[in-house]
């Protein structure tokens, strides 16, 4: 674990229970030793000294905190077609390593309307995802519906076959869209008619998450 996120980090005492009490044992952790923390809502690392750790809670004394910023030098906003919840949490922690700063969830043509989104837990996959590799803050989900972002988007770009071969300098300026399994519908590409359209040069039909991961990877070489 790079960091352990609390809330609460930044108090002179911090006490850890439940889920993160289960974390902070997996660390062999002994009364004396230091862990670090981080509340996602600064830029501040903060070192704890385990004062006690019983059965139930672990309780913590503050005892260093430095400016400590880590972000990739490189991020992109997406858009993507709403899929299957499972699918689009399993992506989360792939995303957040690469930097994606924004993912917009779109309700499109194919959605299943059944499909409900649980954003506190995909904000937990998320700062999980940033004790991991060290990121300062989790990227941010939001719901909306493809007019509503191509509005506030005017740059936004559709990955669709046929479309013109994506290069990173082709896209640099652009917030992309990745449709749903089956690719995009008529009343999507009603909605989105005026966006250019980019297409993956390869001769294999990708999965949804495949094409979004790929999409977010372009940050790190543009």
């Amino acid at each position: 674990m790079r960091f352990f996120y609390h809330e609460l980090s930044g108090a002179q005492t911090l006490t850890i229970e439940r889920d993160e009490l289960a974390h902070l044992k997996a660390l062999r952790l002994r009364e004396g030793e230091s862990a670090r923390f981080r509340n996602l809502a600064d830029d501040i690392l903060y070192t704890y000294k385990l004062i006690s750790f019983g059965k139930r809670e672990a309780v913590l004394t503050l005892c260093n905190a430095t400016k400590n910023a880590v972000m990739p030098a490189k991020s992109v906003d997406l858009a993507w077609c709403a899929i299957d919840p499972k699918v689009v949490e399993k992506s989360l922690p792939f995303i957040n390593e690469l930097g994606v700063a924004r993912l917009f969830i779109l309700w499109c043509e194919k959605s299943q309307r059944q499909f409900r989104f649980d954003l506190a837990r995909m904000r937990k996959i998320a700062i999980f995802s940033c004790e991991q590799c060290g990121r300062t803050t989790p990227l941010e989900i939001v719901l909306t519906d493809p007019e509503s972002f191509v509005l506030a988007h005017p740059n936004a770009a559709l990955i669709d076959f046929g479309g013109e071969a994506i290069a990173p300098e082709r896209v640099a300026d652009k917030t992309l869209i990745v449709g749903p399994e089956g690719g995009f519908g008529r009343c999507d590409y009603a909605a989105f008619e005026r966006l250019p359209r980019f297409g993956i040069d390869t001769p294999l039909t990708l999965r949804s998450e495949s094409a979004l991961i790929f999409a977010a990877s372009l940050a790190l070489v543009r």
